[in-house]
């Protein structure tokens, strides 16, 4: 996180000498959007990830909205993998 900080700082005086206002929105994915996109690509490590996730977020990972999202991808990607993965990943977590 230093080097993080550091390198903030950094393009904070960059845009200070540019005159360019002190606002700058970073869109990231949410933990439920990260989870939908480990399950469908499928790799162990991805899977792994998202054990480790569900580990972390606990009852603040929304599962239902996971769910619904794998449900709704598992019909567009004609697969019918994504939510017995996802059911046996958080069986792994909560165990």
């Amino acid at each position: 996180m230093k080097e993080l900080a550091i390198v903030a700082a950094k393009v904070q005086a960059a845009l200070d000498a540019a005159g360019i206002p002190n606002c700058v929105t970073v869109r990231t994915a949410s933990a439920e959007d990260l989870v939908v996109m480990k399950v469908f690509a499928g790799r162990p490590r991805d899977l792994e990830d998202v054990r480790g996730i569900a580990v972390r977020q606990g009852s603040r990972l929304d599962r239902r909205l996971v769910r619904t999202e794998l449900l709704e991808l598992s019909t567009l990607a004609e697969r019918t993998d994504l939510l017995p993965s996802f059911d046996q990943v958080l069986a792994r977590a909560d165990g």
